[in-house]
């Protein structure tokens, strides 16, 4: 697996990504393979390792105070999630970015055999 950090991240250079908001973030797999499972008639149906991506984003907001979540949904080889950052339940963790929230859900997977 390719260390997170080495990865092509496309940002906001005048944005300070620990503010407040609603991020839209996609986190693709290793190579793009098809790894969450498969479509077919147009209906997402999720494999093993799909069903772990699903509980591992319900399981974000247990390890990140300051974050909520909103929709998402998983495909064959990446997801699509928004994530809202409100650091006023959190006010202490303030320095907590998007980036360590994704970061958090990659390792995740890693420890659930699913290469990011």
């Amino acid at each position: 697996m390719q260390n997170y950090s080495q990865k092509k991240i496309i940002r906001n250079q005048h944005w300070d990504y620990s503010w407040d908001g609603v991020y839209l973030i996609t986190i693709c797999t290793e190579d793009r393979t098809h790894e969450f499972g498969f479509i077919e008639d147009g209906e997402m149906y999720l494999n093993e390792k799909g069903l772990a991506v699903y509980l591992l984003w319900y399981e974000l907001e247990n390890h990140f105070e300051s974050c909520l979540l909103d929709q998402f949904v998983i495909m064959p080889n990446h997801i699509h999630g928004l994530i809202i950052l409100d650091h006023k339940n959190a006010p202490q963790i303030k320095s907590k970015k998007i980036e360590n929230v994704i970061e958090g859900m990659a390792v995740g997977g890693v420890q659930n055999g699913i290469s990011f």
